[in-house]
Parts: C-alpha cells; sequence; structure tokens
C-alpha cells in the first residue's frame, strides 16, 4: 500500500531512492548506556530508566541480519559497536530485570505506608533513600560491576524495612483488637429481671471484678 505523499513522488524517482541511508551520527558500546538506572516521579516512585537507545540498536541488528540471512548476502553492513552491543543484550536484559526489582519492592514498600507512618518511619526511609539516590544521581547502566551490588543491598533494605513495617502494621491490629475489648467490657454486671438480696448484688460484682482483673492483666501483658 502506496502512502498518500509517495503517490505524488513520480515512479522513477521512487524507483532510484535509496532503501537506506547512513546515519551522520556515531553509535558506541561506550557512548550507550549513560543514563542513570533510576528516576523518581512525582509523586516518589521509582521507575527504571532503561536506554532507549540501546533497544532501538539491539532491534535494528536482529532485524538487519535477518535481512542478510533471507537474501543471503551482505549489503547491509552492520558496525561492529552496534553488533557488540546485540550480543551483549541478555545481560543487559538480565540486569534490567534485576533493576525492575528493586523498582517493584521500593515502590510496593511506599505504598503500605499510610502518611502516619511515612513519618513514624521517616529515619528508616530516609536512610533506604539514600541508599537508593546511587541508582538515582550516579550508577548507570555503563557501570555493571557496581549494579549487581546496588541490586543485592537495596532488595534487602526494602524487605527489611517491609518486615518491619508489616510487623508493626500486625501488632498495632492485636493492639487495637484488645483495646476494643477493653472498650466493650462491663465493669457492672447486672442480670435483667434480677432481684438482688441482702449482700447478693456485691457478692455478683466481686466475682465480676475478679474476671475483669484478670481480663485486663492479660490485656496489659499481651501489649
Amino acid at each position: 500500500q502506496i502512502r498518500d505523499d509517495e503517490k505524488q513522488i513520480p515512479q522513477e524517482e521512487r524507483l532510484n531512492k535509496r532503501l537506506l541511508q547512513k546515519s551522520e551520527g556515531t553509535v558506541t558500546h561506550e557512548t550507550l548506556g549513560k543514563s542513570h538506572l533510576l528516576v523518581r516521579d512525582p509523586a516518589g516512585r521509582l521507575e527504571c530508566v532503561f536506554d532507549k537507545t540501546m533497544i532501538q540498536v539491539d532491534n535494528d541488528v536482529y532485524f538487519w541480519n535477518v535481512f542478510n540471512d533471507v537474501y543471503t548476502t551482505d549489503a547491509v553492513s552492520i558496525p561492529h559497536q552496534a553488533r557488540t552491543i546485540h550480543a551483549s543484550q541478555q545481560r543487559l536484559r538480565t540486569i534490567r530485570d534485576q533493576v525492575m526489582q528493586v523498582v517493584r519492592e521500593y515502590n510496593i514498600t511506599k505504598e503500605y505506608l499510610t502518611d502516619d507512618e511515612e513519618k513514624m518511619f521517616e529515619y528508616h526511609l530516609s536512610k533506604l533513600d539514600r541508599y537508593i539516590a546511587l541508582g538515582v544521581h550516579k550508577l548507570t547502566w555503563a557501570k555493571k560491576e557496581y549494579i549487581k551490588k546496588f541490586v543485592m543491598d537495596s532488595k534487602e533494605m526494602c524487605r527489611a524495612l517491609f518486615e518491619t513495617v508489616s510487623t508493626f502494621k500486625e501488632y498495632n491490629k492485636k493492639i487495637d483488637a484488645i483495646c476494643t475489648s477493653i472498650e466493650n467490657t462491663l465493669l457492672v454486671q447486672v442480670t435483667p429481671n434480677k432481684v438482688y438480696f441482702d449482700e447478693e448484688f456485691e457478692q455478683a460484682q466481686a466475682r465480676h471484678h475478679s474476671k475483669v482483673r484478670k481480663l485486663f492483666k492479660q490485656c496489659h501483658t499481651t501489649i
């Protein structure tokens, strides 16, 4: 199917038009991958910043290899730097997947906290954020030897904070349940439609208070 803009071009000119044009720019393995690993969105969440140029080069090399294989020719000369990038893509994908694990675990931990809990765990969050800042401001995709340690340490810190917050939330729920139990406990127990004689009421309350004291002591011990 010919696009409308191509219909206006004379047939002879279209036939003589070059299939490929050489790019004026130079793409090397060293010039790629210089973007940082991570970036923060306005809400403070992390996003993985993988160099799209590397993905584009990898795709181009793959399809030009297919083109050369189909036509059993080396009509398309693929630069050595581009071949190097294509050969390292599996390793780069592995690294990208590892960085994405950090992104997921950090964002899950961040979203797990309420506004009040963020203030409560401000020290822990700031400690984690200082380390995560390495991936936001310093580490690039070219520094593969440092990324592995960064990923391992970041995941460990995220998990540690998540477990701490989970433990806090679990205990907080238990305390809320205990407080609700205390709130609903009656200090005076009266049986409906019952007439108490002499000291019977005092004795009934004494027995009830004994049970209440045991309950309160148990609640205090649990908290």
